[in-house]
């Protein structure tokens, strides 16, 4: 991804960014971040490509890091804090990661953060490339989301929204199974012993057809 040009902000001289937060929101956000740099924007007016529905544009944001990690409360208040989506490129000692969440905002410039954190790994910038690909600013974002999350959000319809949820379903079957997989494994009585196999293979069915759920556009 290319450097443009851009407007910085360090983060110890910019405290309205953290207006709102907690203290240890607050504590975060000025250890973990060394600056906040604007990189650019995706819209009808730097692509030829119409802003329909809801997204009419793309911020990306570059953000130095003082660590390898930075926590999601951070990601949030930041998101929270701009009417529009953002893909953020995380930096640290001279590699780049990209990171997003799928966010809606409202017609009054409310923003629900619908999704988790998704990011790619640790690489050097000239490696890392995302597609612009779409009929409109909110398909090329969706095709950034799915780009970034690569197989953690599953591919059951083209409604991101859905492939989300029915991701976000999958991850607590898997969980479920895990755990019960592990009391199977511990369980002495033969009885409860059997009682965890049938649920083991209740969940995995579950997991299956959610699996091979499939929905139109």
């Amino acid at each position: 991804m290319q450097k443009a040009g851009g407007i910085a902000y360090p983060t110890r001289n910019t405290p309205t960014l953290a207006n709102g937060a907690s203290a240890a929101t607050k504590k975060s956000f000025v250890d973990q971040i060394k600056s906040i740099y604007w990189e650019n924007k995706i819209s009808a007016d730097t692509i030829n490509i119409a802003a329909e529905n809801k997204v009419t544009e793309i911020e990306i944001f570059r953000i130095n890091l003082n660590q390898d990690t930075i926590d999601e409360s951070v990601l949030r208040l930041l998101d929270k804090g701009i009417p529009y989506p953002i893909i953020f490129i995380l930096q640290y000692n001279g590699k780049s990661k990209l990171c997003v969440a799928y966010k809606e905002i409202s017609s009054t410039g409310e923003c629900h953060i619908v999704s988790q954190y998704y990011h790619t790994e640790w690489d050097l910038e000239s490696n890392i490339e995302l597609e612009i690909s779409g009929l409109s600013i909110e398909s090329v974002y969706h095709g950034f989301i799915r780009q970034i999350a690569g197989d953690r959000i599953s591919e059951n319809s083209s409604n991101i929204k859905y492939d989300i949820e029915i991701s976000k379903q999958k991850d607590k079957l898997v969980i479920e199974i895990e755990r019960a997989e592990k009391m199977a494994w511990k369980e002495k009585q033969p009885k409860k012993k059997f009682e965890l196999a049938d649920r083991i293979k209740k969940l995995k069915r579950q997991l299956e057809s959610l699996e091979h759920q499939k929905i139109g556009g």
